[in-house]
Parts: C-alpha cells; structure tokens; sequence
C-alpha cells in the first residue's frame, strides 16, 4: 500500500475512533454552557450546529461505506 494511502486510512481512523467521539461530547458539553449562559434561540442554534457537525463526523466513515461498497 503507497504512503499516502496509509496516510489516509490513519486521518479516517482518527475522525471514526474514540478521538473524535470524544471530541464531540466536549463540544456538546461546551455548547450546552453557552446555551445556559447566553439567549436561548442563539445557544439553542449553535448546539444543533455542534450535534450535526459532531454526528456527520464521526459517521462519515460509515456512511461512505454504506453507500459505495466494496
């Protein structure tokens, strides 16, 4: 396999693993704060922001393969 093939299968590992899931409950978490913390309908929109962005991340992966397999 060519370098920049393993290159790549390591950066997929890494937004798939424990890492990027991790990554995404401290930014719910972080997002949850600015919500208590600040206008409703602003928290309220950057902590749907954060789940989307969070969820397409970490399910990207999955989703690449489901739809193209093999």
């Amino acid at each position: 396999m060519p370098e920049f093939e393993q290159i790549l299968n390591s950066i997929i590992d890494a937004l798939s693993g424990n890492v990027a899931r991790a990554l995404v409950v401290l930014g719910i978490i972080i997002a949850g704060i600015i919500w208590v913390f600040s206008g409703n309908s602003a928290g309220l929109r950057r902590l749907a922001q954060v789940i989307l962005g969070g969820s397409l991340i970490v399910g990207a992966a999955s989703l690449v393969s489901l739809l193209f397999p093999g």
